[in-house]
């Protein structure tokens, strides 16, 4: 429920990437996909046969909104990123930025009104459990020391890697260097971003341990909202600048794009615009 590590633009690009889970078996992962989001809140305390029917529910109920009210959107995105004329479509990868970002943020205004009706139903022990459940998350982070500059330099590498790596691209040397120029000029946010999220959950539980005082719809729905602004504007002014590095980075990636590159790259993306056709076909009929 916390926003971001870095600029949502490694979210964003490589949101072929919410499908790409579905890359290798289809529309088929996607029919899961309710039930992935489920299993995921479930994780947070041991919940009642309704409340987990419940989860269920509005799960499903995202599925179909995503399904509904996005995917055309992210079709159209594809076709343009498919055609990768960045001459003449310049603002593609900004494009893509916003539209998925956007995504992102209305995905958490979506939960809001089911997370506080649900959060009427909890009970003293589950509060402690879904506190439990984020302090264990915490204890795994500090058991991983502080990154010199070095890994995280080395860490973007690699998601640049992967990412390209689902948009079947294999990068080469010079694409490389671009990755490491660019990783030379973005700031390592980590550490402010896991205090933040701390402390944005730290008060999240004290709100659901005040579950049955007035006015508890209002802070929780305030709190929700509060994490899709958070940060302060220095930290907020890092993150921009890292998206600038970002799309830059990914543009030049892009037009250094050799022609079996190319090839392999149009062919992943009509693999995705098929998953998505599929997609639309058979939840919306």
């Amino acid at each position: 429920m916390n926003k971001k590590k870095h600029s949502t633009i490694l979210f964003s690009i490589f949101l072929s990437v919410f499908l790409t889970s579905c890359a290798l078996t289809g529309a088929y992962v996607f029919e899961r996909f309710d039930r992935y989001i489920a299993d995921y809140f479930k994780n947070f305390a041991e919940f009642s046969d309704e409340q987990k029917t419940e989860i269920d529910k509005f799960s499903r109920e995202y599925q179909l909104w995503l399904v509904t009210n996005r995917f055309s959107a992210i079709r159209g995105l594809l076709v343009r990123l498919k055609e990768l004329d960045l001459e003449r479509d310049n603002n593609l990868i900004s494009d893509i930025d916003t539209e998925l970002s956007n995504l992102w943020s209305e995905t958490g205004k979506y939960f809001i009104p089911s997370f506080t009706e649900f959060s009427k139903t909890l009970n003293s022990s589950q509060v402690i459990e879904i506190e439990d459940y984020f302090k264990s998350l915490e204890t795994k982070e500090n058991l991983n020391k502080k990154r010199s500059q070095v890994e995280f330099q080395d860490q973007i590498l690699e998601r640049y890697k992967k990412g390209f790596k689902r948009l079947n691209i294999k990068l080469n040397d010079r694409q490389i260097e671009i990755i490491k120029s660019g990783a030379n000029k973005t700031i390592d946010i980590l550490e402010e971003w896991r205090l933040q999220r701390q402390n944005w959950t730290y008060t999240l539980i004290d709100i659901l341990k005040k579950r049955n005082q007035p006015k508890f719809d209002e802070y929780l729905n305030n709190h929700f909202y509060s994490q899709l602004e958070m940060g302060s504007e220095n930290y907020k002014n890092k993150l921009d600048q890292n998206k600038k590095v970002t799309i830059n980075t990914i543009e030049q990636i892009f037009k250094s794009l050799t022609p079996e590159q190319r090839r392999r790259f149009e062919k992943r993306i009509n693999l995705y615009l098929s998953i998505i056709d599929k997609i639309l076909i058979k939840e919306l009929q």
